[in-house]
């Protein structure tokens, strides 16, 4: 016996769910990142910032790894969907519309915004004086 389908509004909220669960791990990872690297831009000892370069990179390959997942996810997300929840919500349809727009751009402004970041925090470890 064939399993029961899955409806629309189901996948959307799974996705949803999908793109906090990553976004909460982009941001602590982020934050992990960002701790680390400010703490070795003060450490005295030249073992201690080699040790943090190391950890800077491990962490950032996986953060980019998981952009870009919260990327391949968010786009499998439409607008026709995301304002379906907002008419769930108790919308009309073209505020639902609006705030559909809205939702996905700042989401997508968030995730290039935590990528400029670390390209940066990478971009001073491989070119700058991060390890001397």
């Amino acid at each position: 016996m064939a399993p029961p389908p899955v409806f629309r509004g189901e996948t959307t909220l799974t996705t949803i769910q999908t793109i906090d669960q990553l976004t909460t791990r982009v941001h602590e990872l982020f934050q992990q990142a960002f701790d680390l690297y400010h703490d070795s831009k003060h450490a005295i000892v030249a073992s201690e910032r080699e040790n943090a370069s190391l950890q800077l990179r491990v962490l950032s390959e996986t953060l980019q790894k998981d952009i870009a997942g919260q990327q391949e996810v968010s786009a499998s997300l439409n607008v026709t969907d995301v304002a379906e929840v907002h008419v769930t919500a108790g919308y009309t349809k073209d505020e639902a519309v609006i705030r559909a727009k809205e939702d996905l751009a700042g989401l997508s402004r968030r995730i290039e915004t935590i990528e400029r970041l670390i390209s940066k925090i990478v971009a001073e470890m491989v070119y700058g004086n991060f390890s001397q």
